[in-house]
């Protein structure tokens, strides 16, 4: 549907359809990243890109890439800033420079790209800016992103005991969600009674749902 929706008026499909293709069919991946930049599509730019940055379809352009992603991030575009700060951060086509990383993984949460808020929380916590780490954390679980969720929490977890009930509430939520870390964590609350009332029956039933959802340190502790 999106190849199809591409091809005529919904521009903004042709990212999906790169996506879907360019695993398994390179050349037509690219051909619907470029469609969906001619039309104006941020994300399609953002995509084509990308391609342009690993060489992928075509040959490598890391300083046409670099354009692309400064004219999208322009255009509000979080995935084009995240992109821009990926280099910054790495010292790719731009200046190594973790403060201009900063600023740009912030522009990209501000403009809705859970994976800014996530990527800036962490940077900002490197430099001991725990505020500003926690301010992006939240921009980034008001996304509904479980990752960045748990990563607030886990902060969280340690400080005040009205942080900790703030910490095992978001946990239980991602964990709700499906987030098997999260649901790792919340059994620990729960065992310890950090942030709640403790119940070692409540945190067995989380240390298990931990485990089927995947997490080998909650499966090791239930051997």
């Amino acid at each position: 549907l999106s190849e199809t929706t591409c091809q005529s008026s919904r521009p903004q499909n042709c990212y999906e359809a790169a996506q879907a293709n360019e695993k398994t069919d390179i050349a037509k991946a690219l051909l619907f990243a470029q469609k969906g930049c001619d039309a104006d599509d941020q994300k399609s730019c953002v995509k084509l890109g990308y391609y342009l940055l690993q060489g992928m379809g075509t040959p490598q352009s890391p300083q046409q890439a670099n354009l692309i992603f400064s004219k999208a991030c322009e255009q509000k575009e979080g995935l084009g800033c995240f992109n821009i700060a990926l280099l910054h951060l790495e010292g790719r086509e731009r200046e190594k420079d973790a403060g201009r990383a900063m600023n740009f993984f912030s522009q990209a949460c501000q403009y809705g790209d859970h994976r800014g808020c996530l990527q800036g929380g962490r940077l900002a916590l490197s430099s001991q800016k725990k505020e500003e780490a926690f301010a992006l954390f939240e921009k980034g679980c008001a996304l509904q992103n479980m990752e960045t969720c748990a990563q607030w929490a886990f902060h969280l977890s340690s400080g005040t005991d009205s942080e900790q009930k703030q910490a095992s509430d978001l946990f239980q939520q991602s964990c709700n969600l499906g987030h098997a870390k999260s649901c790792f964590n919340y059994a620990l609350m729960l065992h310890k009674g950090n942030g709640l009332p403790a119940n070692p029956k409540r945190a067995v039933q989380y240390m298990e749902r931990a485990c089927t959802l995947g997490d080998t340190q909650a499966c090791s502790l239930r051997k």
